[in-house]
């Protein structure tokens, strides 16, 4: 692609400079390791937006340099931010259903059973395993790992195993199970970001990951040695504060269903949610009204509110237990507001990055210097790189792997970005064909058996 075509993409205006495209991306770096510096992991609620939304205004100001008009980048923040609407929305929806899930009973059952079905011949694969399963359901690795893997390496460590391989087992299965769920907000953001559908991208990270946790299992059976496990205590501790009952499985079946009947994502997940509350105030009614904590309320009253607080701000669990309490207490529309929050900033910085024309400055050059296989990787990966720093405005939609759709006069900012031809690839003054034309063909070939979600 020539600079014209580039310019004409990006809007009016001259091109930039590799100094302006250089600028809001070294500031961003710049900007975010200060944050993490200063803040640690609290950068992620507000300090990196902050980051992003000032170098936004930084490329902005470069663009305004070189002619292009306020309105031409008000318009593309517009776009880019509109274009991540839908997972927001999933974002939300996701934190609905982890508080009416955690208020029904519905985690600490496939907590329950997950421990019930534990065996000692092989502690480290069954680990992963319930790891994998739990954060499946949840969605979330860091919550598998502090509750449940620390309770499994205390485990380990009492029958004599090591506790860094159960470790390594319960990051196997943790990784995988958010990975592969739906509830993820990492899987959401990949897919907000590379403009993928949610189940698809899913389903195409199925091919990596299966593999991957079947052959860690495999290594776990092997590390294994038979051993005495018991796990009453922990399976009494549960029975004490919550009645366990395999009707507690209803909402998350409800939601496979309809994923299985490619219903909308939202639409799945917050169906879900909803009868999450409803098999709350079914099996656990007095967990709802005390949750309500309003005694001035009619009991009808009391359960609305309960769910309707459960969906909004999360669940509390105030059972006394500790590990318990730490696994419940989570969930609502509140706990996902700063990831919608960075969704927002990172996607108006990469709009403007784009309109701009800055990201094709640094891209283009690396990609007309790929002149084999090795170079293609290179400028392919290095490319990536940069559209996870420009926050991703977003790219065509994802179909079939290997496919790509894109709509140019959606919302009038939807592209479609040309992969670099053979021609592009050859050098100067050399003709397409012998070994290099054979490699990039194989190349391409691979790239679309691998497709965008791996």
């Amino acid at each position: 692609m020539t600079p014209t075509e580039d310019q004409e993409r990006a809007g009016s205006g001259r091109e930039p400079s590799l100094v302006d495209a250089l600028i809001p991306v070294l500031t961003l770096i710049a900007l975010l390791a200060a944050s993490y510096y200063l803040f640690g992991d609290l950068a992620s609620q507000g300090p990196n937006q902050i980051a992003l939304l000032f170098c936004g205004l930084v490329a902005a100001g470069i663009a305004y340099k070189n002619g292009m008009p306020w309105s031409g980048l008000r318009q593309a923040t517009v776009d880019g931010v509109s274009s991540g609407l839908t997972a927001m929305f999933i974002l939300l929806s996701v934190g609905a259903l982890i508080g009416t899930w955690a208020m029904s009973g519905t985690i600490l059952a496939m907590v329950y059973y997950g421990l019930k079905i534990l065996s000692p011949n092989y502690f480290y694969a069954s680990s992963a395993i319930i790891c994998a399963v739990v954060a499946l359901s949840i969605g979330s690795s860091w919550t598998v790992a502090g509750t449940i893997g620390i309770g499994l390496m205390g485990i380990a460590a009492n029958m004599g195993l090591s506790p860094a391989i159960t470790a390594g087992a319960v990051i196997s299965g943790a990784y995988f199970g958010d990975k592969a769920s739906p509830l993820s907000d990492t899987v959401n953001l990949a897919t907000a970001s590379s403009g993928s559908e949610l189940f698809e991208h899913i389903r195409e990270t199925l091919w990596t990951s299966v593999p991957s946790l079947l052959l860690a299992i495999i290594l776990f059976v092997l590390l294994g040695a038979p051993s005495d496990f018991d796990a009453t205590a922990t399976l009494a501790g549960i029975e004490q504060h919550y009645d366990i009952t395999l009707w507690a499985f209803i909402p998350l079946v409800f939601v496979f269903v309809l994923a299985v009947l490619r219903l909308p994502a939202f639409v799945t997940i917050f169906c879900g949610a909803l009868l999450g509350g409803i098999m709350a105030i079914v099996l656990n009614p007095d967990v709802v009204i005390s949750f309500a904590a309003d005694p001035s309320l009619a009991t009808p009253l009391a359960f609305l509110k309960g769910v309707w607080k459960a969906l909004a701000s999360g669940y509390v669990s105030d059972t006394g237990a500790p590990d318990i309490d730490s696994l419940l207490s989570r969930g609502g529309m509140e706990s996902m507001l700063g990831t919608v929050w960075l969704i927002m900033t990172a996607l108006a910085f990469g709009a403007v990055v784009e309109h701009a024309g800055l990201l094709a400055r640094l891209v283009n050059p690396i990609l007309h210097r790929a002149r084999s296989v090795g170079g293609l990787v290179a400028a392919v990966r290095r490319r990536r790189v940069d559209d996870c720093v420009e926050g991703s405005r977003q790219p065509p939609e994802r179909g079939r792997v290997g496919e790509v759709r894109g709509d140019a006069d959606h919302a009038g900012r939807k592209q479609v970005r040309a992969a670099p031809e053979p021609d592009d690839l050859v050098p100067r003054g050399g003709e397409p064909g012998g070994e290099d034309a054979a490699d990039v063909a194989a190349a391409r070939d691979q790239d679309a058996h691998v497709g965008f979600g791996a």
